[in-house]
């Protein structure tokens, strides 16, 4: 043995460079005389396996490496200074003589030195306990979670202010761009992440309000310290402890997280709808359409072609083409179309007037309708008929004067064999017309009504009638509309029976048949005066828009040849500017009902704020107005960090007492009997007359020498230390570790948490519990 361990085992003083030469560490400083433990606290009972199965107790010193360790009370192992790692002594170590990085030793040495286990106990390993006021020890893992709830409930609330009445295609999330698209989906984010936020900001506060519960000045009954942890255990905990009148405030508190969790996704997301909503938008544009057609716009008459017959120009004869094909009505040339909007502009029409029905009777059997000029003989009947002539307003012998166009219609109305026909004559006056336009997407409009009768007529649009080769308007656009619309059907009496004769498609497509069961009189005509009038807006309105189409290109060649000043004069005549339009839109859109989200908002911070007071009232509160201490450090829930607060810091031998294997039985007198437990060990207690034995838990010698004031994380670091004092560095140390299972202990036959030491084998200590067992 050498001089340092024959110094510790004679009693006598020890130098900090003989304890620096051994390898130990966490003494006074060199040259200080101290304390030091008795022989017997250098060394242990170790219990060794024998060759022939046997367990027998042998003294060593714990450095010999006589024997296998089995199960040794390690009461008397100095820790490691932080410059060591896990073995090796680092500098730090060397000058601090301290494994609390940043602790002074001498302020602990100050603080300590007139401890009853000064000398015994290193007193660098005690943990000073930490002010009120700290702010360090504050408990800021329940206050910072809880804190972020509400930061999710205000984002909650932004969210939702953002999207109200945002178009659903124009919506994104000003943090997270487009990547979540509905607000939804964020609004189910935030809930979930305030749901974990306080989950952990709860739990955090519960354990804390556990140790202040358990530090209460005068106590508390120890039960509740159960009640206080099955409130916080969920809805049913909560209910039973509440029920049971325990931890009445951390039960009720638990209770409205729960309810607060379950209701606040669905208050929130509620408040957010998807509506349709109708967006009026004002505005002004400039058109291209002339306001009525000129005189001698759509072609030129040929009076050597023996009739009133004209060739058409380029333009006319587009816009015939469209009419015929039923193409979209387009304005070329916009600069600022607008879409989905309505407006009002003046072209080209027709204004119906003068007038005039007649009747005339007819009998298919007996009497005809074609007048008493004619013969009995002569069976025919007119009972469908269209002519559109050319008629002159003033004196027919002016061929200069300005021309209507006549529409003469002629019509069986009564489904009777007798009965009379209905014929209407109207005069159709060119005009200036008012119509009012929608226009969709891509410049195409249409009319708001589909009936002729909503246009209003605003003044005459004079059209000559053609004179040699004039160009002239009105005469293409007869030629156009009479193979269009002239047509007549006439009854005629055939061989034993009647017959009709069509021209034109008209008495086809107006002809309406005899009811079925009535008798056969060839049914009746309808009326096509609307459908002309009809046909006429549409026709009236493409010849304004292509007339202006055909005046903006002898716009751009006068600006060529430098006449700008008819070139402007002929341009506002072509454009109607400033047309006022009011744009509708049908937008789905976000809806926020303020009422349903503060709801949502309420409720969910029930549960962050109760949980901020209660802890509040606890750790400030009761500090101020009851005198609690508070928390002078950092506290867990960890098995080893409420093992070490009931065994006060693990076991510090005094003197006088040395620390036996387990096999050691009280009262047999013999060192070798068989072990009573793998639960206890025996610590030897020197009685003055003779020695007595005390047994200890046997997580005891783990946790021997661990400051009283240590954390979870320190009691790790203190048992990883043990392990490589006790092993050495190489390998992995937590392999080396010693090892607990909850199960029945071989030897006592108890249901417990049983440490197996290395070298142990498992099933010879404890054992899984068997069906039915009695334990």
């Amino acid at each position: 043995m050498d001089s340092a361990w024959e110094g510790l085992l004679s009693g006598g003083t020890y130098t900090q460079q003989q304890q620096r030469e051994n390898n130990l560490s966490g003494y006074p400083e060199e040259g200080t005389p101290i304390q030091t433990p008795p022989p017997l606290y250098a060394s242990s009972f170790i219990q060794t396996d024998t060759p022939d199965g046997a367990r027998s107790n042998q003294q060593h010193d714990y450095r010999s490496p006589v024997g296998r360790p089995s199960r040794i009370n390690f009461a008397g192992w100095q820790p490691l200074s932080d410059g060591e790692d896990y073995g090796g002594q680092g500098q730090q170590g060397k000058e601090s003589g301290s494994w609390e990085k940043g602790s002074p030793s001498d302020f602990r040495t100050a603080q300590n030195k007139n401890r009853p286990d000064a000398g015994v106990y290193n007193v660098s390993k005690l943990r000073p306990w930490s002010s009120l006021w700290n702010i360090k020890h504050w408990p800021w893992k329940s206050v910072i979670p809880l804190t972020l709830c509400f930061a999710s409930i205000i984002a909650c609330y932004y969210t939702a202010y953002k999207a109200d009445n945002v178009p659903v295609e124009d919506w994104s999330f000003p943090v997270v761009g487009n990547f979540v698209e509905q607000p939804s989906a964020i609004l189910s984010f935030f809930s979930t992440m305030t749901n974990s936020l306080m989950l952990l900001g709860f739990t955090n506060a519960w354990v804390t309000m556990f140790w202040l519960k358990a530090m209460k000045p005068g106590g508390v009954p120890i039960t509740d310290l159960h009640y206080h942890t099955q409130g916080a255990m969920g809805l049913t905990g909560a209910l039973t402890a509440l029920f049971k009148g325990r931890s009445v405030a951390i039960s009720l508190v638990c209770i409205l997280i729960a309810a607060s969790s379950t209701a606040r996704g669905p208050l929130i997301q509620r408040a957010v709808s998807v509506q349709t909503f109708e967006v009026s938008i004002n505005g002004t544009m400039d058109l291209p359409i002339m306001r009525g057609v000129t005189d001698g716009w759509g072609g030129r008459f040929n009076e050597h072609s023996g009739g009133d017959m004209a060739y058409f120009d380029d333009g006319f004869s587009q816009a015939i083409r469209d009419f015929q094909a039923k193409t979209p009505i387009h304005i070329p040339g916009l600069t600022q179309p607008c879409e989905n909007c309505t407006f009002t502009v003046t072209g080209f029409g027709f204004d119906i007037m003068n007038c005039t029905e007649h009747t005339t009777p007819y009998h298919i059997y007996e009497q005809w309708n074609l007048g008493p000029e004619f013969y009995k003989k002569d069976k025919r009947a007119l009972f469908y008929s269209v002519n559109l002539t050319r008629r002159w307003l003033r004196d027919p012998n002016n061929y200069r004067a300005p021309s209507v166009i006549e529409l003469a219609t002629l019509r069986k109305t009564d489904p009777d064999c007798k009965g009379e026909t209905t014929t209407r004559v109207c005069w159709l006056d060119p005009s200036k017309v008012e119509y009012k336009l929608f226009m969709a997407k891509e410049s195409n409009v249409t009319f708001q009504s589909s009936n002729w009768k909503s246009d209003v007529v605003l003044g005459n649009n004079t059209l000559n009638s053609p004179f040699r080769n004039e160009t002239n308007t009105l005469l293409p656009l007869l030629d156009f509309i009479q193979p269009l619309f002239e047509a007549r059907a006439m009854l005629d009496e055939g061989v034993g029976d009647h017959d009709m004769e069509y021209s034109g498609l008209g008495g086809y497509l107006y002809h309406r048949g005899p009811e079925p069961g009535t008798k056969r009189c060839w049914g009746t005509w309808d009326d096509p005066l609307d459908d002309i009038m009809n046909s006429f807006r549409d026709l009236g309105l493409r010849m304004s828009i292509y007339e202006a189409i055909d005046r903006l290109k002898e716009v751009e060649d006068l600006r060529a040849i430098g006449n700008v000043t008819d070139a402007d004069t002929l341009l506002d005549k072509v454009m109607q500017r400033d047309v006022a339009f009011v744009s509708n839109h049908s937008s789905l859109r976000y809806a926020i009902d303020y009422g349903k989200l503060w709801l949502g908002l309420g409720v969910s911070a029930i549960g962050p704020l109760a949980t901020l007071i209660l802890l509040a009232w606890q750790w400030w509160g009761r500090a101020m107005f009851s005198g609690s201490p508070g928390l002078g450090r950092t506290f867990s829930m960890s098995p080893l960090e409420i093992a070490n607060a009931f065994f006060g810091g693990g076991v510090v031998p005094t003197a006088g007492t040395t620390m036996m294997s387990t096999s050691y039985k009280s009262g047999s007198g013999s060192e070798n009997s068989k072990a009573d437990s793998s639960l206890t060990v025996v610590e030897e207690v020197d009685g003055g007359g003779g020695h007595r034995p005390q047994q200890q838990h046997t997580l005891a010698p783990v946790l021997a020498g661990c400051s009283s004031n240590s954390s979870a994380s320190q009691i790790v670091k203190h048992i990883r230390q043990r392990t490589v004092a006790m092993n050495g560095k190489g390998g992995l140390v937590r392999n080396k570790e010693p090892r607990v299972q909850y199960g029945v202990d071989q030897s006592s036959g108890r249901l417990a948490f049983v440490i197996i030491e290395r070298g142990e084998e498992p099933e010879t200590v404890v054992r899984r519990p068997r069906r039915a067992e009695m334990l």
